[in-house]
């Protein structure tokens, strides 16, 4: 995950706007890792530049939370 999030803050850095497909890889990543606070950051991150998650990117979270029996009260969408 760290080779991920370093080439994310890159491109950032050098001025490109991130995908959704690159902020879906990451928040995944992070789910299956039972890292969830990284999960949301930066799914609230990617929400904060303009790119609106899709349902593939809540399920990554979702399937996650359920395989490490973690309940939600809520989720701000």
């Amino acid at each position: 995950m760290e080779e991920a999030v370093c080439a994310l803050e890159q491109m950032k850095h050098n001025g490109i706007k991130p995908s959704l497909k690159i902020y879906n890889s990451i928040i995944h990543g992070y789910s299956r890792s039972n890292k969830f606070k990284d999960a949301l950051f930066f799914l609230y991150e990617m929400k904060g530049i303009g790119l609106k998650p899709k349902t593939n990117t809540y399920d990554g979270l979702i399937q996650s939370y359920g395989k490490y029996k973690i309940y939600i009260v809520r989720l701000i969408v």
